[in-house]
């Protein structure tokens, strides 16, 4: 709909008119936008004099040439969004006047949503998707789209599938409950900053899920005294060859959602839980192919911290306690060993001129450097796995993949030299 001049400037009667025409508002024609705007943080910054906040024109142009929010040129343009938002929220000294910094507007630049709408894209999310257009409010306020409560709501815009298997998942629940310390879409992917889950700069990328982001709320004891929910949970996961492999630099070894699922996170009591006994076949299968129940038997996490009781446990406690007396027997052994055949042949040099003693046939020197080699290569790349963060697994230069390769190797070249040494 054209307007003309007298449309806006009613106070107007002749052409040629003497005194200036009265300031006019937006009201008369956008009275509900109007009313929104005055609820904003934009109205009220403006209002309490803090910094010039935006105004009408500020976002749609100037008032003798606004353009419709569908023309390419306006700056209410999907498109044209971030630019207009930009013009304040980028500007780092004009936010800091106030108190706010300029950093999400950054961020957000740097985001998927961010990147999706510079290509171009008309369905990415750009600031009125999230903040709304003039009613503007602070997260803190309950009728804001990004409170806390609300935000589950206002990604499903965009993203409505995700949004439902959220609602019916644990964390969903519990908002829905009004628990404040469960998580919602922002707190695991970021607000401004989201990125793709491929982004190693990403909290939910398989590197960093674990370690970061389900850290925040499941290592600590917030959630266990709380909640009764178990604490140590990342630590004794850190400690799996899950969590070895993948500090290790492993790409195929199980996160926290490789398990538990992303958005569909349920207790194990649930029926439709992917880690209720009665699927944990089917999770354990999508990298172990064919596991059966027995399989699934093995533990991954100890309880709040405790060592569990059940028969293998109990027998791996057994199995490495003897293990470390073998090794201080069979090392020390092997010194003594040394130190008295030295001494043996320190004193038939003294008695004999031209002294000759063998003492290992050629089979039992190609024994003993298939020995020495396969323990040296077992211990070293068996240390890279228990520290992947130590200076030697660095320097061992070799992915999880190789050095689980190299490591089986070895072990079977040991038992092959200790098969032949019996026979």
């Amino acid at each position: 709909m054209k307007l003309s001049c007298v449309d806006c400037h009613k106070d107007v009667t002749s052409l040629a008119h003497e005194t200036p025409p009265k300031k006019i508002g937006c009201a008369d024609c956008h009275a509900r936008a109007e009313q929104a705007y005055e609820h904003s943080l934009h109205a009220k910054a403006d209002k309490a004099g803090k910094m010039p906040a935006a105004n009408c024109a500020d976002c749609h142009g100037d008032p003798h040439n606004v353009l419709a929010g569908g023309a390419p040129q306006s700056p209410a343009n999907h498109a044209n969004i971030p630019t207009t938002c930009g013009r304040c929220q980028g500007q780092k000294f004009l936010m800091e006047q106030n108190g706010v910094s300029a950093q999400p507007f950054l961020s957000y630049q740097e985001s998927v949503h961010g990147r999706a709408v510079e290509n171009g894209s008309m369905r990415a999310a750009v600031c009125t998707d999230c903040h709304a257009a003039h009613e503007i409010l602070p997260a803190n306020d309950a009728q804001s789209p990004i409170s806390k409560f609300n935000v589950p709501a206002t990604c499903g815009k965009c993203h409505t599938d995700i949004e439902a298997t959220f609602k019916a998942s644990i964390h969903g629940q519990a908002i829905a409950r009004g628990n404040t310390m469960s998580p919602v879409c922002t707190d695991c992917h970021g607000i401004h900053s989201i990125k793709m889950h491929t982004d190693p700069n990403s909290p939910v990328a398989e590197q960093n899920v674990s370690r970061d982001t389900c850290a925040r709320c499941h290592e600590g004891v917030r959630l266990s005294s709380e909640f009764g929910v178990p604490g140590n949970r990342v630590s004794s996961y850190m400690d799996s060859y899950h969590g070895l492999a993948t500090v290790g630099g492993s790409v195929v070894a199980a996160n926290c959602s490789s398990c538990h699922g992303v958005h569909n996170i349920l207790p194990s009591s649930d029926p439709r839980s992917t880690i209720n006994a009665a699927h944990l076949d089917e999770t354990c299968g999508k990298c172990h192919k064919g596991a059966t129940r027995k399989f699934t038997l093995t533990r991954v996490h100890l309880e709040d911290g405790t060592h569990a009781q059940d028969i293998g446990s109990l027998a791996v406690k057994w199995i490495r306690l003897i293990y470390i007396v073998l090794i201080t027997l069979v090392i020390g052994g092997m010194l003594l060993h040394n130190v008295i055949v030295w001494r043996g042949k320190a004193v038939i040099r003294r008695r004999m001129q031209n002294p000759r003693m063998t003492r290992m046939t050629t089979a039992q020197r190609w024994q003993h450097v298939a020995l020495l080699t396969s323990f040296i290569v077992l211990v070293i790349t068996g240390f890279a796995l228990k520290f992947p963060e130590s200076w030697f697994a660095e320097a061992l230069g070799m992915s999880e993949h190789v050095r689980s390769l190299v490591h089986r190797v070895a072990g079977v070249v040991l038992i092959g030299a200790g098969v032949y040494h019996c026979f």
